[in-house]
């Protein structure tokens, strides 16, 4: 009878083991915060900043103005689209790859970087740059490539890019002589979303496309 009981007993007891053992592997990650990284590009000051898991990590300076106005962490490498003036206070859209800046644009001209999307091995960058007659031009910037959105005619600007299945989407706006105008530039093709005036499309995803 004894033999009996103390079996059981260690029966019940291996039982309580495997239950626990198994609920500590089926944790959820969710639960575990050290799994977790948090990046926020913004300016603190006169520094373009990035932020992770609330800790900053100044990406210029600070002896000129500059921003980071977007991330993307892809492959273990941290992309953020921002700007920084020159020493003639002309803004250079800059992209910053593991804090290593590149500049988009020659400086001549004023241009700022707005946002960047990571596909594949290709970088996408959305933003504008001024032409000659100061006319703000929407363009895409492909690995450092500039393609323009816009004919220079009339100020624009692409604030959001997002690709998909290949196809690449971007959000802003044109003037169209009176105020601005929503666009989304579908590879390069545009769509007006609203006819009416003082609108700007600030923002771009893609959910289930088909082509």
């Amino acid at each position: 009878m004894k033999n009996t009981f103390f079996n059981y007993l260690i029966v019940a007891v291996f039982a309580m083991l495997v239950v626990f053992t198994s609920c500590k592997k089926n944790k959820n990650i969710d639960d575990d915060n050290d799994t977790i990284d948090v990046y926020v590009a913004g300016r603190s000051n006169f520094y373009a900043t990035l932020w992770k898991n609330g800790i900053a990590h100044n990406l210029t300076d600070g002896t000129r103005t500059a921003q980071a106005r977007s991330v993307y962490v892809s492959d273990g490498y941290v992309y953020v689209a921002g700007f920084e003036n020159n020493e003639l206070s002309i803004s250079v859209a800059t992209l910053w790859k593991n804090g290593t800046p590149q500049k988009l644009t020659d400086e001549t001209n004023f241009a700022r970087a707005n946002s960047v999307y990571i596909s594949g091995n290709d970088v996408y960058v959305a933003g504008f740059e001024n032409n000659e007659l100061s006319i703000g031009v929407a363009k895409l910037w492909k690995n450092g490539i500039a393609q323009n959105l816009t004919d220079g005619t009339r100020f624009a600007e692409a604030y959001s890019v997002f690709v998909s299945e290949g196809i690449v989407y971007l959000a802003g706006f044109e003037f169209n002589g009176q105020s601005n105008i929503a666009k989304l530039w579908k590879n390069g093709v545009v769509q007006e979303l609203y006819e009416a005036n003082n609108t700007e499309a600030n923002s771009v995803f893609v959910v289930n496309n088909s082509k």
